[in-house]
């Protein structure tokens, strides 16, 4: 499998930003994509905690969760359309081309067949784990949550994830006109989440405090299990540091 470091990232988007001379708003080239999603990354998951401010304007947003992005990490696996490398002048292996285009056929997405203007920006905008889930749930492992959680429970009941999903457009047959950005944006509570709502998904997600709840000021120790579409459970753990001024706290 290829693997890609930053420094080859970085030397892609450099082709696409010299390119631009091609034209003044940034397109390098124009070309009839056959997916709308043109790259699909495999790598390991990182969670980091949000260090605030906890209010309603930022959503109570506690932690980012990067699914498989490279960008964060010297090494991973991309799997990006044949039509992208043979633009870019970009070489892959056989089997390379083969796993995309069974990722883009495990997602339906083999019928977009539109003339799209391929810019720097579009790594970043149409990329999606090469992994599906269908699970997350968040332990608490130091101390209670709030009187009800005592250390050691899942706290999935006291959260809400925030997600933008392919699906929603690629079940509606590309239309741009409901999606005008080419995914649905989705928030819901961490325990209403479906088997299939993370299938095809954007790499960037967050967990949010849920209706702006927020427990007692203090440090806590947070195990997060992500369950793949196999069953398989990755887990990752960050500190989630809450001050005495945190906004947004409240009594249950």
């Amino acid at each position: 499998m290829k693997r890609l470091n930053l420094l080859s990232v970085a030397a892609i988007l450099s082709l696409l930003a010299s390119s631009c001379e091609k034209g003044d708003d940034g397109v390098t080239d124009v070309i009839t994509l056959q997916s709308y999603v043109i790259n699909y990354i495999d790598g390991p998951i990182v969670i980091r905690a949000n260090t605030g401010p906890y209010t309603e304007e930022n959503h109570y947003r506690l932690i980012n969760i990067s699914l498989h992005n490279g960008f964060y990490h010297t090494q991973y696996t991309n799997y990006t359309s044949p039509q992208i490398n043979e633009s870019l002048g970009a070489s892959a292996t056989e089997a390379e081309q083969q796993r995309f285009f069974e990722l883009a056929e495990q997602h339906n997405d083999l019928s977009y067949n539109r003339r799209t203007a391929i810019m720097p920006s579009i790594l970043y905008e149409r990329s999606a784990p090469a992994i599906d889930y269908k699970e997350v749930h968040v332990r608490c492992l130091n101390r209670a949550w709030d009187e009800e959680l005592p250390a050691g429970s899942l706290i999935d009941e006291r959260l809400e994830i925030s997600y933008g999903s392919y699906s929603d457009f690629i079940a509606s047959q590309y239309n741009h006109d409901l999606y005008p950005f080419g995914y649905a944006n989705h928030r819901k509570p961490l325990t209403e989440l479906a088997a299939d709502d993370l299938s095809f998904i954007k790499p960037q997600l967050s967990l949010h405090a849920r209706d702006g709840y927020l427990p007692a000021s203090g440090s806590y120790e947070l195990e997060v299990t992500f369950v793949t579409a196999d069953g398989e459970e990755r887990i990752q753990t960050l500190t989630l540091e809450l001050s005495s001024g945190a906004s947004g706290q409240s009594d249950r």
